[in-house]
């Protein structure tokens, strides 16, 4: 099925029962693998990826980009991508290749180092498509499960070390939850995004 999106984030995702992930909220989705904006819409500038922002293109690799800012808000504990920043000044930022840092979130490093060189690739042609994607998170699970459940060894040494790093996560809990930011409204993301900005101001 060929749909683009256009709005993956985590505000746009339900959990089921049985904590099955859903993508929601197709107000924005347009049929087909390609889709080039003709008028002014209302868009999340700050998730947007640069080709959107520069040519007013969405591909389905766009939709990827998206999707590593939603790993990067879940795995962050709920921040929005350039959180800090107003929505011009994460434009800015994302059209200079200035991407979030995943270092200071609990993201497993093959998963950063996965979405920082697969998903958040300055040029679309660069970017992992999403059958892909899946195939990686899918691995990269199993080999999580298959970790948890190898029979470990506890000493008095690694169970005092156990300990500290339990210490050292509650820390960072806290510090995550100090920089989570209050709840935004749809409203405040979303902003005008025109083709025909830039001619506009030139006649103007």
């Amino acid at each position: 099925m060929d749909v683009l999106h256009r709005d993956v984030a985590a505000r746009n995702c339900l959990l089921t029962a049985d904590l099955t992930l859903k993508v929601a909220d197709f107000g924005l989705a347009t049929s087909g693998s390609y889709f080039y904006m003709k008028n002014a819409e209302k868009l999340p500038t700050r998730y947007l990826s640069p080709e959107t922002l520069s040519i007013f293109v969405f591909g389905q690799v766009s939709d990827c980009f998206a999707y590593g800012n939603l790993i990067y808000e879940i795995f962050s504990g709920g921040m929005m991508p350039y959180e800090e920043y107003k929505s011009a000044d994460a434009r800015d930022k994302i059209l200079t290749g200035e991407l979030n840092n995943l270092e200071e979130t609990r993201a497993p490093p093959a998963l950063r180092s996965f979405v920082e060189n697969n998903l958040w690739t300055y040029m679309m042609r660069d970017r992992t498509d999403m059958n892909t994607t899946v195939d990686f998170i899918k691995g990269l699970y199993k080999d999580h499960r298959k970790a948890e459940g190898e029979p470990k060894t506890v000493t008095a040494d690694t169970e005092a070390s156990h300990g500290n790093e339990e210490g050292e996560l509650n820390k960072k809990d806290v510090s995550t939850k100090l920089r989570r930011r209050k709840p935004v409204s749809r409203a405040e993301i979303m902003e005008d995004i025109c083709p025909t900005q830039e001619e506009t101001a030139a006649n103007d």
